[in-house]
């Protein structure tokens, strides 16, 4: 009985699956990164992040909000 990893195809084709499988976790990682522009007391900034909601945003970026 011959072991299937021995088999040169079935190299190949576990390799590129595996090549496969990490180009698309790269491109879902990239495609949820958002970039946005927020201004803070006058000042304009160009952010690139993958928070889901503003206030995580807020939050990741340490800005604090007033009562205003």
């Amino acid at each position: 009985m011959t072991h299937l990893l021995k088999k040169t195809w079935v190299k190949y084709l576990a390799q590129a699956l595996a090549v496969a499988v990490v180009i698309a976790g790269a491109v879902f990682y990239i495609s949820g990164q958002k970039s946005v522009v927020m201004s803070v007391d006058g000042q304009r900034q160009e952010i690139t992040t993958r928070a889901a909601t503003v206030g995580a945003l807020l939050e990741q970026q340490d800005v604090a909000l007033a009562e205003r």
